[in-house]
């Protein structure tokens, strides 16, 4: 896989400080959570951004003042008859609500980013995306779909799945199960596809992760699978907004939240439909 370095780095750098590793298994890197579970490196970034917003949050709480406590008061004695009169303390008041810090954008990134979108889309690349399901440790792919820049469908197939799967009409990522079961393997596909795969750059949103899952589906069925050039446009628009994650780390953002935030319409998360929403994304950032 040709991500680039710095890409790479990124990711790998905020998966280890977490405790996270790559394990070799079976002759594929397999990502492992501190517990040693088998976790994709975008649910692993999921968790690790949600620790570090629920560590800011009671860091936040220690450091809140602790309201005075009121002193009672203290009455003067009557001259007659000789009593004295108390008072009870008066209610402290209550503690004011915590309102979050505002978010602070970092965006000295954002202009890089968009000039390289701009450049990237001069040498036409294609836009990839795959959806998986998980039968075990090990995802599997039930649908790929490539699209140019101008949106043309340039390759889209389901793909039947190794596991055993029962021919219902309940809905795998959207697919129904006699769907999938009626559709071809990876290897009656790989002459169509795999030429498309190595002679394109291709944009992914979480390329890390769709690729390494390509790699081990290929292996899978002992299909060569050149060097291929990516780039991954989850970590492309990290940087563009701005969110850091921890003082080194941006914060990684879902295809819909970053759809979302650019005004960008997605469907129910087919490939076909996240493609051409990652399509669209790379657009927006050319004139952002």
């Amino acid at each position: 896989m040709a991500l680039e370095n710095n890409e790479r780095e990124q990711l790998n750098a905020a998966l280890k400080r977490h405790g996270y590793r790559w394990v070799k298994e079976n002759g594929q890197w397999i990502l492992k959570d501190p517990q040693g579970r088998t976790i994709t490196p975008e649910k692993a970034m999921s968790m690790i951004q949600k620790n570090v917003a629920a560590s800011a949050t009671s860091v936040s709480a220690a450091s809140a003042p602790t309201p005075a406590k009121s002193r009672p008061v203290r009455q003067a004695k009557a001259s007659t008859p000789p009593q004295t009169a108390t008072t009870s303390p008066a209610p402290a008041p209550a503690p004011a609500l915590q309102k979050a810090p505002p978010v602070q954008l970092h965006l000295n990134d954002r202009p890089a980013i968009v000039s390289w979108a701009q450049q990237i889309i001069r040498r036409r690349p294609l836009i990839f995306d795959l959806e998986t399901i998980q039968p075990g440790l090990n995802d599997e792919i039930i649908e790929v779909s490539l699209v140019d820049l101008a949106g043309r469908i340039i390759f889209h197939s389901l793909i039947k799945p190794d596991q055993a799967i029962e021919a219902t009409n309940s809905d795998m990522h959207g697919i129904p199960t006699n769907m999938l079961l009626q559709a071809p393997i990876l290897p009656e596909i790989w002459p169509q596809l795999y030429p498309l795969l190595i002679q394109n750059e291709l944009i992914i949103f979480s390329a890390a992760y769709k690729i390494r899952i390509l790699r081990q589906a290929a292996a899978f069925y002992q299909l060569g699978l050149s060097a291929i050039v990516s780039h991954c446009l989850m970590v492309k628009y990290a940087m563009y907004a701005g969110v850091k994650a921890t003082e080194r780390d941006y914060k990684l953002h879902t295809l819909p939240e970053a759809c979302a935030a650019l005004k960008i319409p997605t469907g129910s998360g087919r490939a076909l439909e996240d493609a051409e929403a990652t399509r669209q994304l790379l657009l927006t950032l050319t004139n952002a």
